[in-house]
């Protein structure tokens, strides 16, 4: 490979600058003296010369032209060279005008080619060194075609990072934009396609690396283009963050790359921002599970909002503590009080409500393993039912304005412990927003999958890539509903704003993913091939899991709202005084230490539609009629 020598001294290059211009100057004067047939001595000719060389010194001195490194050379030495050619024939002019008897002072084709043959001169030298080197330097080294997504301003950064990376053998092709009004037009000489075209050139090139320099441009767009690329084998990174642009020994290996979250994600949510604003401004509101990935991402949007007082509840103490010290400087004026506690203890529940008595709750809490909660029953009733209830309890009793609780897919037609254990909590919640006597809004959100959050399969894959795999599946045709965590917390928000008591929420989660396929897309833009370089193993279902997620029950229904990603699904709702009664068999039945198997016997009857799925308690299935309010 070829290695580059050290840059010329500058006084070369000063010399060399100095040289063309009084070549230029005496080249051009011959010329137009001949063409003329004016008379003109040696003498006076070589005379001519010296206010060329003092102007011109005097301008390379003050624009440092000769200090840049001649193979970097980009628009700052174009527009240096256009300044010195343009002064310089001002100050030329003025000068035999005023001094000297000059016979093309006021001749302008003279002035004009003087101007014209500096100002390429200048430059040229430049561009050919410039060019010289980089074609030395790609001796022996196999070109890198690059295209980039995104022709706005973000585009055209990547774009001058990649022409200074260390790297020398990477050539932009083209840049690919949704906006038909750039189609068929030029950055810097390089072309703007639209994804078809672009689609034609990897077919005649073979496009070796896609640079998405904007993760906020057309979303669908970005994902046919992405997906293809993944299909073609073309290597997929992103633009970096701004501190990395700005370094001296920029590399575009470098560039990090696209990950899965940024990929799936979807349209950005159009929210009634002053309004929602203004719902949890100056209020008392507390959060459970804040240390969690929904639960946290909640407090970050709340703090938006500027309540009054945010009291983060939750049992884990390590990340707790590791959150408020990452929120410790974004408080904004809101007062932040950490309270650890979990929500089935009633002694610590009772106190938080009393000392402040919040007037807004988000009940993130909850156990969401659907294996776990299928081999301990009784921990999944114990929190996410008799928690749920202990906490709605004390809303009542402390005249909160607005109970909101997250709930999950997993709650709809559920096939296990967890998603039935939510869906005795919704069952819960309905019932007191159907009291005429409680004043407290009851509000369910309810949705899937969370990229990223804790125990997501997307972190498992992620851990299993990067150790080398396998990257275990569970079936190859079980999908999953998805979306981000700061798109399901801004969706519980504005939930909570619009809602009046009582509705169950049901946001849109779009299309449902194959895991299979997720596991390919992260396996590829790690850089890696599938069932290649990592394998990708299908392990069985797990307890409680099954194939295909639903978000509404067969028999319900769904209104719409002002969002277009908000639902009101319609749910059967059992009276309270009902309700109730099975609810104190429940807790009865903790309180004695009762077997597992007749839990989730009791839960059967109360909820019909839960049929067990890969589990242990598919026994039980045979054995559950129709809910009476009694266990059969």
């Amino acid at each position: 490979m070829f290695r580059f020598p050290r840059p010329f001294p500058k006084v070369i290059i000063f010399l060399l600058d100095l040289f063309i211009v009084l070549s230029i100057w005496a080249v051009a004067e011959y010329f137009w003296l001949t063409y003329l047939q004016k008379s003109f001595t040696n003498k006076q000719f070589l005379f001519s010369l010296l206010p060329v060389f003092f102007f011109n010194t005097a301008l390379f001195v003050a624009t440092n032209l000769y200090s840049g490194i001649v193979r970097f050379t980009g628009s700052h030495e174009l527009i240096r060279v256009l300044i010195i050619a343009f002064s310089g024939s001002v100050l030329l002019y003025n000068y035999y005008d005023l001094f000297l008897n000059f016979p093309l002072t006021s001749f302008f084709p003279f002035w004009l080619t003087y101007f014209t043959f500096v100002s390429l001169g200048l430059f040229s030298y430049r561009i050919l060194v410039k060019y010289g080197f980089r074609y030395l330097s790609l001796y022996g080294l196999k070109e890198t075609n690059v295209v980039i997504f995104g022709a706005g301003a973000a585009g055209v950064t990547v774009k001058e990072v990649i022409d200074r990376s260390l790297e020398k053998n990477f050539f932009i092709r083209a840049f690919v934009d949704e906006r038909e009004t750039y189609h068929h037009k030029l950055i810097d000489g390089i072309p703007i396609l639209s994804f078809e075209q672009f689609k034609k050139l990897n077919s005649k090139i073979s496009v070796d690396r896609l640079i998405v320099s904007s993760l906020t441009d057309n979303q669908d767009l970005k994902t046919d283009i992405i997906t293809y690329c993944m299909d073609e084998g073309i290597d997929i990174q992103k633009m970096p963050p701004n501190e990395f642009l700005i370094g001296k020994n920029v590399s575009v290996n470098q560039f990090p790359r696209l990950n899965i979250e940024e990929l799936l994600e979807r349209k950005p949510i159009v929210m009634e921002k002053k309004s929602t604003i203004r719902a949890y401004r100056n209020k008392i509101i507390l959060l459970t599970g804040a240390a969690g990935s929904i639960g946290s991402e909640l407090a970050r949007q709340l703090l938006l909002c500027k309540p009054k007082l945010l009291i983060l509840v939750d049992q884990a103490e390590t990340p707790l503590n590791d959150f408020l010290l990452e929120l410790g400087i974004e408080t904004q004026g809101t007062t932040l009080l950490p309270f650890l506690g979990s929500v089935t203890d009633a002694v610590r529940m009772e106190l938080v409500f009393s000392n402040y008595k919040p007037e807004i709750v988000f009940h993130a809490a909850a156990y969401k393993h659907v294996p776990m909660m299928e081999a301990f029953p009784t921990e999944s009733l114990r929190v996410n039912v008799i928690g749920t209830k202990l906490l709605a309890d004390l809303a009542i009793k402390y005249d909160t304005e607005k109970f909101i609780m997250i709930s999950s897919d997993k709650a709809v037609n559920p096939s296990n412990v967890m998603g039935a254990s939510k869906r005795l909590a919704e069952m819960y919640i309905q019932s007191l927003a159907h009291e005429v006597n409680f004043s407290t809004q009851f509000i369910t959100t309810r949705f899937g999958n969370v990229l990223g959050s804790n125990g997501s399969v997307v972190n498992l894959f992620k851990a299993q890539i990067e150790a080398g795999g396998p990257v275990t599946v569970t079936h190859p045709e079980i999908n999953r509903f998805f979306m981000t965590v700061s798109e399901a917390s801004q969706l519980v928000l504005e939930a909570g704003y619009m809602s009046h008591g009582g509705e169950v929420f049901v946001f849109d989660m779009g299309k449902p993913v194959l895991i299979s396929d997720l596991a390919k897309k992260m396996i590829i833009l790690s850089g890696h091939i599938p069932n290649k370089d990592i394998h990708i193993e299908y392990c069985g279902l797990r307890p409680g899991e099954k194939l295909y997620e639903e978000l509404l029950h067969n028999k319900e229904e769904t209104l719409k709202t002002y969002h277009e990603k908000i639902m009101i699904a319609k749910v059967r709702v059992i009276p309270f005084k009902e309700l109730i009664v099975s609810f104190n068999t429940l807790i009865d039945m903790l309180q004695r230490g009762e077997k597992e198997i007749n839990l989730v016997r009791w839960m059967k009857a109360l909820v019909p539609e839960f049929k067990s799925n890969n589990s242990e308690f598919e026994k039980l299935d045979r054995h559950i009629s129709c809910y009476n309010g009694k266990l059969s």
